[in-house]
């Protein structure tokens, strides 16, 4: 009987507990935010008026209605930043995550904005990949292998990145004359130069990620 009695209290100590949340500090982030730390480890940035709303000071017991209220409205506000950032250039998932992160959303919020955001169109990684690709390869003729390391390092899933970048074909005898174009160097002009001038311009198609069949044949004229 005393066990169950036992039993009973810790099940209602961690009720009260997990109704009630502690704001054990208000931290300035700038001018016109403040970020919320509670008890349990939990943080979220406010602005000054929303704090004065909320009538929320350090010590202050949170109740669960009050913290649901703010939480949705933590997802709404991130939701219409990312829409407000959109407007400009179309967005990875993983960029919006690194900017909300970087506003201080905790990342439950931050994963709610972008399955909203993602469900409604407005975040695309697949329709990303596609533009990064034919911008980087038609635009600024960026070799197959640059324009996958890029996409890697944005953050942009490897099965994602390989299936779209399937469908696109790389001509890299022309994007090498593009490349070599942006350092004013003409193919024809590559047997007349020394030998330090022609490996550093090796080295520079190599770096760029261009296939070493292909950067051999233009430097002994097999294309020419």
């Amino acid at each position: 009987m005393q066990l169950q009695e036992q039993s009973r209290g810790r099940r209602l100590h961690l009720k009260a507990k997990n109704n009630f949340m502690f704001v054990i500090e208000i931290r300035i982030m700038d001018n016109k935010k403040r970020k919320v730390c509670l008890d349990n480890g939990y943080t979220f940035p406010l602005y000054n008026s929303e704090i004065r709303k909320f009538n929320i000071v350090e010590n202050y017991e949170l109740d669960e209605n009050t913290f649901s209220e703010i939480h949705s409205l933590l997802i709404s506000r991130s939701v219409n930043r990312v829409l407000y950032l959109l407007g400009d250039c179309d967005k990875s998932t993983t960029s919006v995550r690194i900017k909300l992160k970087s506003g201080g959303y905790p990342d439950d919020v931050i994963e709610c904005a972008v399955d909203k955001l993602t469900e409604y169109g407005y975040l695309d990684d697949e329709r990303y990949t596609r533009n990064y690709i034919e911008s980087m390869r038609d635009c600024k003729g960026k070799s197959r292998r640059e324009i996958v390391n890029k996409l890697f390092q944005k953050g942009i899933a490897p099965d994602i990145i390989e299936r779209v970048i399937s469908e696109y074909e790389f001509d890299e005898y022309t994007l090498v004359i593009k490349a070599l174009a942006k350092k004013n160097v003409d193919i024809s002009e590559i047997g007349l130069m020394d030998i330090i001038t022609r490996n550093n311009l090796y080295a520079y198609l190599m770096r760029k990620g261009f296939s070493t069949d292909v950067c051999n044949r233009i430097f002994h004229n097999d294309f020419v």
